[in-house]
């Protein structure tokens, strides 16, 4: 044998030795196993990272993990947590969806079968009775939720089941963001059933439900277009809203609302038609101010409600040029009159405010447009 050899021979049992004085354990590289295999946790490999397979019939469907994309099957994640996680495998046509827990220290293997989607919001074509048999005609809170029985996937809601076993079976009902229902329906031959679960929010989410009469409203939430009426927003924790409800030929309508963890906000709002006026919204500080219309000098008319209060002001008549003038005058006591010069604009909606002077101050000269002439403090017009 060559000297060189001889030389490196010995060189690696040096090291070997070292490494075994030293008390350290040796352990030898091992290939991945293949995905269709499964690995006992053993002592050698405690704390090591924990492995999910998945496989699904059919194959090549998505699979989502607490609703995040993580591949297709069949699919191998490496290093996922341990614990239990939401599981959704879908093709788009078929899906199945469930709890499962991943153990630690092991590759965790798991099969899903698909079953067929219903279209979104519409009653599943259920088959036709079997003698003997019940079912349950099944509608929730949220819709679009996933229903099980007896621990088998059976569609989304609203949902009409067949030839159920007579008896008691476990019915399970879920949603993203929500608590899962569960609990023991009792089938009878012969007999459908209807239910309606409602769904408890998760406690770190709360909900915005918004309805409005006319529907197909506008929303505006924090000044960001969310959409339009019915709409039903989720959001983490507890929240403030500045709300704005518009719809072409009725009063926007603005408003302040939140959101509490773990419940639901519900608002309803029922339009005010302007009929093709120009409407004010008035504003005073301080409130409670009687208010005065005219459309020239004079005091005018009385309103039959005090600021802050909405005034439907006539347009000029079609065919005619320019705008109506109004002469708006608040009257409190122990304050000023004040006097607001206000333009009407068909189909137009403005804010006004104004700020009444106290008696004992002097007066501030006036100021013609959208003015107060006894105290002009501020009168600014969205």
């Amino acid at each position: 044998m060559p000297h060189m050899e001889l030389t490196k021979i010995a060189f690696i049992s040096l090291i070997f030795a070292l490494i075994l004085a030293s008390g350290c354990a040796i352990s030898l590289w091992e290939p991945n196993l293949p995905a269709n295999q499964t690995q006992q946790p053993t002592q050698a490999n405690t704390g090591q990272p924990t492995s999910l397979y998945i496989t699904s019939e059919p194959s090549s469907a998505n699979v989502y993990i607490n609703r995040g994309f993580r591949g297709v099957t069949p699919l191998t994640i490496p290093s996922i947590a341990p614990g239990t996680v939401e599981l959704w495998v879908t093709t788009g046509t078929q899906e199945n969806m469930t709890n499962i827990t991943i153990a630690a220290n092991q590759i965790t293997s798991i099969h899903v079968p698909l079953v067929g989607i219903q279209p979104m919001n519409q009653q599943t074509q259920a088959p036709p009775a079997t003698p003997g048999t019940g079912g349950l005609e099944l509608n929730s809170t949220p819709t679009d939720a996933f229903v099980y029985i007896d621990g088998v996937y059976m569609g989304r809601t609203p949902l009409t089941i067949r030839g159920l076993i007579p008896g008691g079976h476990e019915l399970k009902v879920s949603s993203s963001n929500y608590l899962e229902f569960k609990t023991t329906v009792l089938i009878e031959a012969d007999k459908t059933q209807a239910f309606s679960p409602t769904l408890d929010l998760k406690g770190t989410f709360s909900t915005l439900k918004i309805d409005t009469n006319p529907s197909n409203a506008d929303v505006w939430l924090n000044g960001s277009f969310q959409g339009m009426t019915p709409l039903q927003k989720i959001y983490p924790g507890n929240n403030k809203f500045r709300v704005q409800l518009q719809k072409p030929g009725y009063v926007t309508y603005t408003t302040n609302r939140s959101t509490t963890e773990g419940q639901t906000t519900d608002m309803y709002y029922s339009f005010i038609p302007t009929n093709g006026k120009a409407v004010f919204i008035l504003k005073s500080t301080p409130e409670g101010a009687d208010i005065y219309v005219s459309e020239d000098s004079t005091l005018g008319t009385v309103q039959p409600q005090q600021t802050p209060a909405m005034l439907f002001l006539t347009p000029p008549r079609e065919g005619h040029v320019g705008v109506n003038e109004y002469t708006i005058t608040l009257k409190k006591e122990g304050y000023q009159n004040c006097v607001a010069y206000l333009y009407a604009y068909s189909n137009t909606q403005r804010t006004v405010y104004l700020k009444l002077t106290s008696i004992n101050e002097p007066l501030i000269p006036a100021n013609y447009i959208n003015s107060c002439v006894a105290g002009y403090d501020t009168g600014i017009v969205e």
